[in-house]
Protein backbone atom coordinates (compact mmCIF):
# COMPACT_ATOMS: atom_id res chain seq x y z
CA UNK A 1 0.00 0.00 0.00
CA UNK A 2 1.86 3.48 -1.59
CA UNK A 3 0.89 6.72 -0.50
CA UNK A 4 1.88 9.45 2.25
CA UNK A 5 -1.25 9.78 4.34
CA UNK A 6 -2.03 7.56 7.16
CA UNK A 7 -4.53 4.57 6.67
CA UNK A 8 -6.35 4.00 9.99
CA UNK A 9 -7.77 0.25 10.27
CA UNK A 10 -9.97 -0.37 13.26
CA UNK A 11 -11.54 -3.63 14.12
CA UNK A 12 -14.43 -3.78 16.35
CA UNK A 13 -14.52 -7.31 17.94
CA UNK A 14 -10.77 -7.21 18.38
CA UNK A 15 -10.50 -9.74 21.60
CA UNK A 16 -12.30 -12.09 19.29
CA UNK A 17 -11.53 -15.49 17.99
CA UNK A 18 -11.23 -14.50 14.35
CA UNK A 19 -9.14 -11.44 14.88
CA UNK A 20 -6.76 -13.66 17.04
CA UNK A 21 -6.25 -16.67 14.51
CA UNK A 22 -7.31 -14.69 10.86
CA UNK A 23 -7.03 -11.13 11.08
CA UNK A 24 -3.76 -10.01 13.32
CA UNK A 25 -1.54 -12.88 11.78
CA UNK A 26 -2.82 -11.16 8.13
CA UNK A 27 -1.76 -7.74 8.92
CA UNK A 28 1.69 -9.30 10.23
CA UNK A 29 1.89 -10.95 7.16
CA UNK A 30 1.22 -8.37 4.88
CA UNK A 31 3.74 -6.08 6.99
CA UNK A 32 6.62 -8.25 6.16
CA UNK A 33 5.96 -7.88 2.65
CA UNK A 34 5.91 -3.89 3.41
CA UNK A 35 2.05 -3.88 2.14
CA UNK A 36 1.83 -1.72 5.11
CA UNK A 37 4.54 0.23 6.99
CA UNK A 38 5.07 1.96 10.17
CA UNK A 39 4.69 5.40 8.79
CA UNK A 40 1.31 4.55 6.78
CA UNK A 41 -0.36 2.52 8.88
CA UNK A 42 -2.32 2.92 11.92
CA UNK A 43 -4.35 0.01 13.60
CA UNK A 44 -6.73 0.35 16.59
CA UNK A 45 -7.92 -2.57 18.53
CA UNK A 46 -11.70 -2.30 20.00
CA UNK A 47 -12.81 -4.36 22.60
CA UNK A 48 -15.25 -4.29 26.03
CA UNK A 49 -12.18 -5.46 27.87
CA UNK A 50 -10.09 -3.66 30.24
CA UNK A 51 -6.39 -4.14 28.98
CA UNK A 52 -3.67 -1.59 27.84
CA UNK A 53 -2.22 -1.55 24.88
CA UNK A 54 0.80 -3.22 26.09
CA UNK A 55 -1.46 -6.17 27.64
CA UNK A 56 -2.98 -6.87 24.16
CA UNK A 57 0.35 -6.32 22.26
CA UNK A 58 1.56 -9.38 24.33
CA UNK A 59 -1.39 -11.21 23.64
CA UNK A 60 -0.97 -10.19 19.79
CA UNK A 61 2.29 -11.15 19.76
CA UNK A 62 1.62 -14.73 20.81
CA UNK A 63 -1.12 -14.73 17.98
CA UNK A 64 0.87 -13.64 15.18
CA UNK A 65 3.76 -16.71 16.47
CA UNK A 66 1.09 -19.38 16.30
CA UNK A 67 -0.54 -18.66 13.10
CA UNK A 68 1.17 -15.74 10.87
CA UNK A 69 3.09 -17.61 7.66
CA UNK A 70 5.74 -15.27 8.24
CA UNK A 71 5.90 -16.41 12.16
CA UNK A 72 9.96 -16.70 11.81
CA UNK A 73 10.54 -13.17 11.43
CA UNK A 74 10.57 -12.09 14.96
CA UNK A 75 13.21 -9.52 14.46
CA UNK A 76 9.85 -7.59 13.16
CA UNK A 77 7.23 -8.16 15.93
CA UNK A 78 8.24 -5.24 17.68
CA UNK A 79 7.49 -2.95 14.68
CA UNK A 80 4.51 -4.30 14.02
CA UNK A 81 3.37 -4.09 17.17
CA UNK A 82 4.19 -0.57 17.87
CA UNK A 83 1.54 0.39 15.28
CA UNK A 84 -1.66 -1.08 17.54
CA UNK A 85 -3.41 0.61 19.99
CA UNK A 86 -6.26 -0.67 22.22
CA UNK A 87 -9.11 0.98 22.83
CA UNK A 88 -11.84 -0.04 25.40
CA UNK A 89 -15.19 0.85 23.68
CA UNK A 90 -18.51 -0.05 24.14
CA UNK A 91 -19.65 0.08 21.10
CA UNK A 92 -23.71 0.33 21.88
CA UNK A 93 -22.45 3.54 23.76
CA UNK A 94 -22.24 6.87 21.87
CA UNK A 95 -20.38 8.11 24.32
CA UNK A 96 -17.95 5.86 24.05
CA UNK A 97 -16.91 6.70 20.59
CA UNK A 98 -15.23 9.52 21.55
CA UNK A 99 -12.05 7.82 23.27
CA UNK A 100 -11.96 6.24 20.02
CA UNK A 101 -11.96 9.42 17.99
CA UNK A 102 -9.10 10.85 20.35
CA UNK A 103 -7.25 7.75 19.65
CA UNK A 104 -6.97 8.02 15.82
CA UNK A 105 -3.93 9.91 14.74
CA UNK A 106 -4.69 12.81 12.47
CA UNK A 107 -2.52 13.30 9.44
CA UNK A 108 -4.13 11.06 7.80
CA UNK A 109 -8.12 10.88 5.40
CA UNK A 110 -8.69 6.68 4.74
CA UNK A 111 -10.52 4.83 7.45
CA UNK A 112 -10.85 0.83 6.87
CA UNK A 113 -13.65 -0.07 10.03
CA UNK A 114 -13.67 -4.21 10.27
CA UNK A 115 -16.72 -5.90 12.38
CA UNK A 116 -15.82 -8.89 13.58
CA UNK A 117 -18.57 -8.54 15.62
CA UNK A 118 -22.57 -10.69 15.01
CA UNK A 119 -24.33 -8.82 11.77
CA UNK A 120 -27.00 -7.58 14.62
CA UNK A 121 -24.35 -5.15 15.57
CA UNK A 122 -23.65 -4.05 11.92
CA UNK A 123 -26.32 -0.66 12.23
CA UNK A 124 -25.39 0.25 15.72
CA UNK A 125 -21.78 0.67 15.11
CA UNK A 126 -22.18 2.37 11.90
CA UNK A 127 -24.63 4.45 12.82
CA UNK A 128 -22.46 5.77 16.22
CA UNK A 129 -19.40 6.10 13.35
CA UNK A 130 -21.65 8.45 11.76
CA UNK A 131 -22.90 10.23 14.56
CA UNK A 132 -19.68 10.63 16.29
CA UNK A 133 -18.71 12.44 13.19
CA UNK A 134 -15.55 9.51 12.92
CA UNK A 135 -16.46 9.48 9.33
CA UNK A 136 -18.39 12.07 6.95
CA UNK A 137 -18.14 12.72 3.34
CA UNK A 138 -14.70 14.56 3.67
CA UNK A 139 -12.07 11.37 3.88
CA UNK A 140 -12.07 8.18 2.23
CA UNK A 141 -13.56 5.53 4.29
CA UNK A 142 -14.49 1.60 3.98
CA UNK A 143 -16.92 -0.91 5.60
CA UNK A 144 -15.42 -4.53 6.07
CA UNK A 145 -18.11 -7.08 7.36
CA UNK A 146 -18.49 -11.12 7.85
CA UNK A 147 -20.57 -13.11 6.30
CA UNK A 148 -23.54 -14.32 7.72
CA UNK A 149 -24.81 -11.26 6.09
CA UNK A 150 -28.13 -11.19 8.22
CA UNK A 151 -29.94 -14.50 8.98
CA UNK A 152 -32.67 -14.55 6.78
CA UNK A 153 -33.44 -12.35 3.44
CA UNK A 154 -35.51 -9.74 5.23
CA UNK A 155 -32.84 -9.45 7.87
CA UNK A 156 -30.05 -8.44 5.33
CA UNK A 157 -31.90 -6.04 3.38
CA UNK A 158 -32.81 -4.57 6.84
CA UNK A 159 -28.48 -4.46 8.05
CA UNK A 160 -27.84 -3.29 4.11
CA UNK A 161 -30.40 -0.38 4.56
CA UNK A 162 -28.72 0.55 7.59
CA UNK A 163 -25.16 0.95 7.13
CA UNK A 164 -25.98 1.87 3.66
CA UNK A 165 -27.55 5.33 5.32
CA UNK A 166 -23.71 5.88 6.30
CA UNK A 167 -21.41 4.03 3.65
CA UNK A 168 -21.63 3.59 -0.28
CA UNK A 169 -22.09 0.03 -1.80
CA UNK A 170 -18.61 0.69 -3.21
CA UNK A 171 -17.21 1.18 0.01
CA UNK A 172 -18.69 -2.06 1.52
CA UNK A 173 -16.34 -5.00 1.16
CA UNK A 174 -18.89 -8.23 2.42
CA UNK A 175 -16.40 -11.40 3.02
CA UNK A 176 -16.31 -14.78 2.52
CA UNK A 177 -13.39 -15.70 2.75
CA UNK A 178 -13.84 -19.00 0.38
CA UNK A 179 -13.13 -17.39 -2.70
CA UNK A 180 -10.16 -15.99 -1.21
CA UNK A 181 -8.72 -19.77 -1.66
CA UNK A 182 -6.48 -20.28 -3.71
CA UNK A 183 -7.78 -23.15 -6.03
CA UNK A 184 -11.06 -21.46 -5.36
CA UNK A 185 -9.22 -18.02 -7.53
CA UNK A 186 -7.45 -21.10 -9.89
CA UNK A 187 -11.49 -22.11 -11.05
CA UNK A 188 -11.21 -19.25 -13.68
CA UNK A 189 -7.66 -20.08 -14.41
CA UNK A 190 -8.44 -23.18 -15.26
CA UNK A 191 -11.37 -22.34 -17.57
CA UNK A 192 -10.51 -19.33 -19.37
CA UNK A 193 -6.84 -19.75 -20.18
CA UNK A 194 -7.07 -23.53 -21.18
CA UNK A 195 -8.91 -23.88 -24.86
CA UNK A 196 -8.85 -27.86 -24.21
CA UNK A 197 -11.49 -27.06 -21.09
CA UNK A 198 -12.67 -23.40 -22.26
CA UNK A 199 -14.27 -25.14 -26.02
CA UNK A 200 -15.50 -28.37 -23.99
CA UNK A 201 -17.29 -26.22 -20.62
CA UNK A 202 -20.79 -26.77 -22.20
CA UNK A 203 -24.29 -29.41 -22.67
CA UNK A 204 -22.44 -30.76 -25.74
CA UNK A 205 -19.68 -32.00 -23.51
CA UNK A 206 -20.30 -31.93 -20.13
CA UNK A 207 -22.07 -34.82 -18.50
CA UNK A 208 -22.78 -33.88 -15.04
CA UNK A 209 -21.76 -31.04 -12.32
CA UNK A 210 -20.41 -31.70 -9.23
CA UNK A 211 -19.31 -30.04 -6.16
CA UNK A 212 -18.62 -30.97 -2.64
CA UNK A 213 -17.88 -29.48 0.74
CA UNK A 214 -17.33 -32.09 3.55
CA UNK A 215 -16.29 -31.60 7.15
CA UNK A 216 -15.33 -34.10 9.49
CA UNK A 217 -15.90 -31.86 12.16
CA UNK A 218 -19.21 -31.55 14.59
CA UNK A 219 -20.36 -28.20 15.35
CA UNK A 220 -18.19 -27.77 18.25
CA UNK A 221 -18.51 -24.56 20.10
CA UNK A 222 -20.98 -23.09 17.58
CA UNK A 223 -23.97 -25.30 18.66
CA UNK A 224 -25.92 -21.64 20.31
CA UNK A 225 -25.55 -20.44 16.43
CA UNK A 226 -25.83 -23.46 13.76
CA UNK A 227 -29.09 -25.19 15.44
CA UNK A 228 -30.73 -21.81 14.11
CA UNK A 229 -28.53 -21.70 11.10
CA UNK A 230 -28.17 -25.18 9.86
CA UNK A 231 -26.39 -26.53 6.73
CA UNK A 232 -28.41 -25.08 4.00
CA UNK A 233 -27.67 -21.19 5.80
CA UNK A 234 -24.59 -21.92 7.39
CA UNK A 235 -22.80 -23.13 3.88
CA UNK A 236 -25.37 -23.30 1.18
CA UNK A 237 -26.48 -19.93 1.50
CA UNK A 238 -22.60 -19.08 1.27
CA UNK A 239 -19.65 -21.18 0.40
CA UNK A 240 -21.23 -23.17 -2.09
CA UNK A 241 -22.95 -20.38 -4.00
CA UNK A 242 -20.07 -19.03 -4.43
CA UNK A 243 -18.47 -22.00 -5.77
CA UNK A 244 -21.05 -22.53 -7.94
CA UNK A 245 -20.70 -19.07 -9.82
CA UNK A 246 -17.33 -19.66 -10.41
CA UNK A 247 -17.54 -22.68 -11.98
CA UNK A 248 -20.78 -21.96 -13.88
CA UNK A 249 -20.41 -18.45 -15.21
CA UNK A 250 -19.79 -17.23 -18.60
CA UNK A 251 -16.22 -15.60 -19.20
CA UNK A 252 -16.30 -12.14 -17.89
CA UNK A 253 -15.55 -9.38 -20.20
CA UNK A 254 -12.34 -8.16 -18.42
CA UNK A 255 -11.25 -9.18 -14.61
CA UNK A 256 -12.58 -5.90 -13.15
CA UNK A 257 -14.51 -6.62 -10.04
CA UNK A 258 -17.27 -4.83 -11.69
CA UNK A 259 -17.52 -7.33 -14.69
CA UNK A 260 -16.73 -10.33 -12.24
CA UNK A 261 -19.60 -9.67 -10.06
CA UNK A 262 -21.90 -9.11 -13.14
CA UNK A 263 -20.76 -12.33 -14.60
CA UNK A 264 -21.45 -14.30 -11.20
CA UNK A 265 -25.10 -12.93 -10.18
CA UNK A 266 -26.01 -14.16 -13.53
CA UNK A 267 -25.11 -17.58 -12.94
CA UNK A 268 -27.78 -17.30 -10.21
CA UNK A 269 -30.33 -15.75 -11.94
CA UNK A 270 -30.14 -19.00 -14.51
CA UNK A 271 -30.24 -21.35 -11.87
CA UNK A 272 -33.63 -23.41 -11.66
CA UNK A 273 -34.84 -25.83 -8.72
CA UNK A 274 -36.90 -28.88 -9.50
CA UNK A 275 -40.49 -27.85 -9.01
CA UNK A 276 -42.59 -28.43 -5.51
CA UNK A 277 -43.97 -31.89 -6.60
CA UNK A 278 -40.74 -33.17 -8.19
CA UNK A 279 -38.10 -31.77 -5.34
CA UNK A 280 -38.65 -34.61 -2.86
CA UNK A 281 -36.64 -36.52 -5.53
CA UNK A 282 -33.78 -34.04 -5.93
CA UNK A 283 -33.07 -32.67 -2.10
CA UNK A 284 -32.14 -34.32 0.80
CA UNK A 285 -31.39 -33.11 4.44
CA UNK A 286 -29.92 -35.26 6.92
CA UNK A 287 -28.84 -34.69 10.51
CA UNK A 288 -26.01 -37.35 12.17
CA UNK A 289 -26.14 -39.78 14.51
CA UNK A 290 -23.92 -41.38 16.98
CA UNK A 291 -21.44 -43.83 17.01
CA UNK A 292 -18.70 -45.41 18.89
CA UNK A 293 -16.41 -42.35 18.02
CA UNK A 294 -18.57 -39.43 18.09
CA UNK A 295 -21.37 -38.25 19.66
CA UNK A 296 -25.10 -36.94 17.62
CA UNK A 297 -25.85 -33.72 16.95
CA UNK A 298 -28.19 -33.72 19.20
CA UNK A 299 -25.83 -34.30 22.29
CA UNK A 300 -23.79 -30.93 21.13
CA UNK A 301 -23.36 -28.28 23.60
CA UNK A 302 -26.40 -25.84 23.24
CA UNK A 303 -28.28 -28.17 20.74
CA UNK A 304 -32.33 -28.51 21.49
CA UNK A 305 -32.71 -32.26 22.13
CA UNK A 306 -35.63 -32.34 19.67
CA UNK A 307 -33.91 -29.93 17.27
CA UNK A 308 -34.93 -30.75 13.52
CA UNK A 309 -31.71 -29.13 11.99
CA UNK A 310 -30.00 -30.23 8.91
CA UNK A 311 -26.34 -31.04 9.53
CA UNK A 312 -26.20 -32.22 5.67
CA UNK A 313 -28.05 -30.70 2.22
CA UNK A 314 -27.28 -32.32 -0.87
CA UNK A 315 -29.36 -30.96 -3.97
CA UNK A 316 -30.28 -31.33 -8.13
CA UNK A 317 -29.46 -28.12 -9.58
CA UNK A 318 -30.28 -27.00 -13.27
CA UNK A 319 -28.57 -23.65 -15.23
CA UNK A 320 -31.09 -22.29 -17.66
CA UNK A 321 -28.13 -20.69 -19.42
CA UNK A 322 -28.18 -21.85 -23.36
CA UNK A 323 -24.46 -23.22 -22.34
CA UNK A 324 -25.09 -25.33 -19.63
CA UNK A 325 -29.02 -25.86 -20.10
CA UNK A 326 -29.99 -29.19 -19.02
CA UNK A 327 -26.70 -30.67 -17.22
CA UNK A 328 -27.06 -31.78 -13.47
CA UNK A 329 -25.28 -30.06 -11.02
CA UNK A 330 -25.35 -31.72 -7.83
CA UNK A 331 -23.91 -29.97 -4.90
CA UNK A 332 -23.91 -31.52 -1.01
CA UNK A 333 -22.22 -30.55 2.47
CA UNK A 334 -22.67 -32.15 5.73
CA UNK A 335 -20.77 -32.16 9.29
CA UNK A 336 -18.97 -35.39 10.42
CA UNK A 337 -18.67 -36.63 7.12
CA UNK A 338 -16.77 -39.83 6.73
CA UNK A 339 -13.90 -37.41 4.88
CA UNK A 340 -12.66 -33.62 5.48
CA UNK A 341 -12.29 -32.61 1.64
CA UNK A 342 -13.69 -29.49 -0.92
CA UNK A 343 -13.66 -30.51 -4.45
CA UNK A 344 -14.94 -29.62 -7.85
CA UNK A 345 -15.58 -32.47 -10.08
CA UNK A 346 -16.75 -32.09 -13.68
CA UNK A 347 -17.61 -35.70 -15.83
CA UNK A 348 -17.17 -35.30 -18.82
CA UNK A 349 -19.97 -37.30 -21.69
CA UNK A 350 -18.73 -41.04 -23.18
CA UNK A 351 -16.79 -40.00 -26.01
CA UNK A 352 -18.39 -41.31 -29.67
CA UNK A 353 -17.04 -43.94 -32.18
CA UNK A 354 -16.15 -47.31 -32.86
CA UNK A 355 -12.73 -46.37 -31.00
CA UNK A 356 -13.96 -44.96 -27.93
CA UNK A 357 -16.66 -47.92 -27.51
CA UNK A 358 -16.53 -48.77 -23.50
CA UNK A 359 -14.08 -46.32 -23.12
CA UNK A 360 -14.23 -44.55 -19.32
CA UNK A 361 -15.24 -41.08 -19.34
CA UNK A 362 -12.71 -38.34 -18.63
CA UNK A 363 -13.38 -36.51 -15.25
CA UNK A 364 -11.56 -33.08 -14.20
CA UNK A 365 -10.77 -33.02 -10.68
CA UNK A 366 -10.20 -29.43 -8.88
CA UNK A 367 -9.47 -30.13 -5.16
CA UNK A 368 -9.57 -27.19 -3.03
CA UNK A 369 -8.68 -28.22 0.24
CA UNK A 370 -7.32 -29.73 2.31
CA UNK A 371 -5.32 -30.74 -0.27
CA UNK A 372 -5.10 -28.29 -3.39
CA UNK A 373 -4.56 -29.10 -7.09
CA UNK A 374 -6.37 -30.71 -10.06
CA UNK A 375 -6.12 -34.06 -11.68
CA UNK A 376 -7.55 -34.97 -15.22
CA UNK A 377 -8.51 -38.59 -16.00
CA UNK A 378 -8.09 -39.42 -19.86
CA UNK A 379 -7.83 -42.52 -22.07
CA UNK A 380 -4.84 -44.34 -23.21
CA UNK A 381 -4.16 -48.14 -25.30
CA UNK A 382 -2.68 -49.90 -22.28
CA UNK A 383 0.85 -51.49 -23.64
CA UNK A 384 0.57 -55.13 -24.96
CA UNK A 385 -0.48 -56.15 -28.21
CA UNK A 386 -4.47 -55.96 -27.52
CA UNK A 387 -6.62 -52.79 -28.00
CA UNK A 388 -7.68 -52.19 -24.72
CA UNK A 389 -7.97 -49.14 -23.46
CA UNK A 390 -6.43 -47.83 -20.48
CA UNK A 391 -7.36 -44.65 -17.77
CA UNK A 392 -4.74 -42.54 -16.58
CA UNK A 393 -4.46 -39.12 -14.24
CA UNK A 394 -3.00 -35.92 -15.19
CA UNK A 395 -2.25 -35.12 -11.48
CA UNK A 396 -1.20 -31.67 -10.32
CA UNK A 397 -0.74 -31.34 -6.05
CA UNK A 398 0.13 -28.21 -5.81
CA UNK A 399 0.14 -28.36 -1.72
CA UNK A 400 2.72 -31.31 -2.56
CA UNK A 401 4.85 -28.98 -4.82
CA UNK A 402 4.25 -25.74 -2.98
CA UNK A 403 4.72 -27.50 0.30
CA UNK A 404 5.82 -24.73 2.16
CA UNK A 405 3.41 -22.21 3.25
CA UNK A 406 5.60 -19.19 2.71
CA UNK A 407 4.60 -19.62 -0.89
CA UNK A 408 0.90 -18.84 -0.38
CA UNK A 409 -1.07 -16.17 1.16
CA UNK A 410 -3.65 -16.81 3.27
CA UNK A 411 -6.88 -16.49 2.29
CA UNK A 412 -7.63 -13.44 4.61
CA UNK A 413 -4.22 -11.93 3.87
CA UNK A 414 -5.06 -11.98 0.18
CA UNK A 415 -8.68 -10.37 1.50
CA UNK A 416 -7.21 -7.73 3.49
CA UNK A 417 -3.90 -6.66 0.80
CA UNK A 418 -7.46 -5.87 -1.36
CA UNK A 419 -9.11 -3.92 0.82
CA UNK A 420 -6.33 -1.95 0.96
CA UNK A 421 -6.08 -1.27 -2.69
CA UNK A 422 -9.44 -0.82 -3.09
CA UNK A 423 -10.44 -4.05 -5.37
CA UNK A 424 -13.60 -5.41 -4.47
CA UNK A 425 -13.54 -8.61 -7.01
CA UNK A 426 -13.25 -10.83 -4.19
CA UNK A 427 -15.94 -9.50 -2.56
CA UNK A 428 -20.00 -10.17 -2.48
CA UNK A 429 -21.66 -7.55 -4.21
CA UNK A 430 -25.31 -6.64 -2.41
CA UNK A 431 -27.08 -8.08 -5.25
CA UNK A 432 -25.02 -11.57 -5.07
CA UNK A 433 -26.42 -11.29 -1.50
CA UNK A 434 -29.72 -10.74 -1.71
CA UNK A 435 -29.86 -13.48 -4.99
CA UNK A 436 -27.92 -16.17 -2.22
CA UNK A 437 -30.64 -15.46 0.51
CA UNK A 438 -33.89 -15.38 -2.36
CA UNK A 439 -32.54 -18.69 -3.33
CA UNK A 440 -31.72 -20.07 0.08
CA UNK A 441 -35.46 -18.91 1.08
CA UNK A 442 -37.04 -20.41 -2.02
CA UNK A 443 -35.16 -24.13 -1.21
CA UNK A 444 -36.45 -23.50 2.34
CA UNK A 445 -40.12 -23.17 1.15
CA UNK A 446 -40.11 -25.95 -1.38
CA UNK A 447 -38.68 -27.86 0.93
CA UNK A 448 -41.96 -27.27 3.77
CA UNK A 449 -44.44 -27.80 1.17
CA UNK A 450 -42.72 -30.87 -0.16
CA UNK A 451 -42.31 -32.00 3.43
CA UNK A 452 -38.93 -33.06 3.20
CA UNK A 453 -38.10 -35.03 6.25
CA UNK A 454 -34.46 -35.45 8.01
CA UNK A 455 -32.78 -38.35 6.94
CA UNK A 456 -30.32 -39.44 9.61
CA UNK A 457 -26.55 -40.90 9.27
CA UNK A 458 -24.33 -42.38 11.44
CA UNK A 459 -20.97 -39.94 11.72
CA UNK A 460 -18.10 -40.39 9.85
CA UNK A 461 -19.79 -42.00 6.78
CA UNK A 462 -20.68 -40.72 3.18
CA UNK A 463 -24.28 -38.95 4.55
CA UNK A 464 -27.88 -40.62 3.74
CA UNK A 465 -28.41 -43.02 1.27
CA UNK A 466 -31.03 -41.03 -0.34
CA UNK A 467 -27.91 -38.62 -1.38
CA UNK A 468 -26.57 -40.96 -3.30
CA UNK A 469 -30.46 -42.01 -5.10
CA UNK A 470 -30.45 -38.22 -6.05
CA UNK A 471 -27.88 -38.96 -8.25
CA UNK A 472 -28.48 -42.60 -9.17
CA UNK A 473 -32.39 -41.65 -10.70
CA UNK A 474 -29.70 -40.02 -13.89
CA UNK A 475 -27.05 -43.07 -13.32
CA UNK A 476 -24.91 -40.80 -11.72
CA UNK A 477 -22.78 -41.57 -8.33
CA UNK A 478 -20.82 -38.85 -6.16
CA UNK A 479 -17.44 -38.00 -6.93
CA UNK A 480 -14.79 -40.04 -4.25
CA UNK A 481 -11.53 -40.94 -5.17
CA UNK A 482 -11.71 -44.63 -4.42
CA UNK A 483 -14.68 -44.42 -7.25
CA UNK A 484 -12.87 -42.13 -9.36
CA UNK A 485 -9.42 -44.01 -9.30
CA UNK A 486 -11.06 -47.35 -9.90
CA UNK A 487 -13.06 -46.77 -13.04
Amino acid sequence: MNGSNKTVFSIFGGTGDLTHRKLLPALFDLFVLEEITVSNFQLLIIGRREYTSDIYREQARVSIEKYARFNKKKELYDQFLAIMTYVQVDYTTLDDYVKLKEAIQTQGCRHLFYLAVAPSSFSTITTNLKLSKIVDDSCEKQLLIEKPFGDDLASAIQINDEIKQVFDEEEIYRIDHYLAKEMIINILTIRFSNQVFKSLWNKESIENIQISITEQVGVGDRGGYYDTSGALKDMFQSHLIQMLTYVLMDEPKSMSPQDIHHAQEKVIDYLELADTEHFSDSFVRGQYLANKDSSGYLEENRIHPESETETFVAMEIRSNNTSLEGIPIYVRTGKRMEKQETVVAITFKHPEGFMAKNAPQNVLVIRVGPDEGIYFKVNIKRPGNYDEIQSVTMDFCQSCIYENRLNTPQAYERLLMMALRNDRTLFTSWKMARQSWELTEEIQKRSQIANIPLTNYLAYTQGPIKAWEILQKNGHEWYTEDIFMNQ
